[in-house]
Parts: structure tokens; C-alpha cells; sequence
């Protein structure tokens, strides 16, 4: 899972390094906390209905707040770290033209897709909610 996750984070920051000079590291970490905030807070969000049957949209705004926060800062903490930076350009520093192409159009494609999947998810787990 980590090798997917140092998977994204290069490719989002030459995606960064594309359009911005500075601050390309801070954007494949906001790019990282969007594509994982979109993806796993519809499972948080149904296993606290789950366990509360009643749930009111401030406490569910405020659960999405704190979730989002702590992706963020684990992301940033973890790719603070000189050694997982190393070990990460290291690692896919040496891909082909294609690779890195494909690469970037597939980070590129779950960064758009990721509030699509958001929606569905979070439908889906309504369906299950009604049933």
C-alpha cells in the first residue's frame, strides 16, 4: 500500500512540478489529501451512522473537518521525512518516457475521478442505510 501511496505522491508532484515551480511538495501532498479524503470518508461517514443511529449534519461536517485534517497531516508528516523522500524519487526515478506518461494520466484521471467516486460511494452507502 505504501508503494502506491509513494506511487502517487511522484507522480502528483512532477504533475505540480508542471504547472507551479514552488511549493511542489506541498501540492502532491494537498493532491494526495483530496484522491484519500474523497475515497475513504464515505466509509467513516457510514460506520458513524452505523454506531449512532441519529446523526446531525454539524457532527458529520465536523467529523469531515477532523478526517480531513488528519489525512493532511499524515501525509505531510510522512513525506517530510527525508529518508521516504529519498527512498521515493529513488524508486521511480528511473521509468521510461512512457511510464512516467502513463503515470501522470493515471494519477491525473483518480485526481478528477476521485469526487465521482465520492458521490458513488457515498449513494451507495445511503442505498445500504435505507435497507
Amino acid at each position: 500500500m505504501t508503494l502506491v501511496y509513494r506511487y502517487l505522491y511522484y507522480h502528483y508532484y512532477l504533475l505540480a512540478q508542471k504547472f507551479t515551480k514552488r511549493y511542489a511538495r506541498e501540492n502532491a501532498v494537498l493532491y494526495l489529501t483530496v484522491v484519500g479524503f474523497m475515497v475513504l470518508l464515505p466509509f467513516v461517514i457510514a460506520s458513524f451512522i452505523m454506531i449512532f443511529d441519529q446523526v446531525s449534519y454539524g457532527f458529520l461536517t465536523a467529523i469531515a473537518a477532523g478526517f480531513t485534517i488528519f489525512i493532511y497531516t499524515i501525509n505531510r508528516c510522512y513525506f517530510s521525512r527525508k529518508t521516504v523522500i529519498r527512498r521515493t524519487y529513488k524508486e521511480f526515478a528511473h521509468q521510461s518516457k512512457q511510464a512516467i506518461h502513463d503515470g501522470l494520466i493515471f494519477a491525473t484521471g483518480l485526481l478528477i475521478l476521485a469526487p465521482v467516486l465520492f458521490l458513488l460511494l457515498l449513494g451507495f452507502m445511503s442505498l445500504l442505510d435505507r435497507y
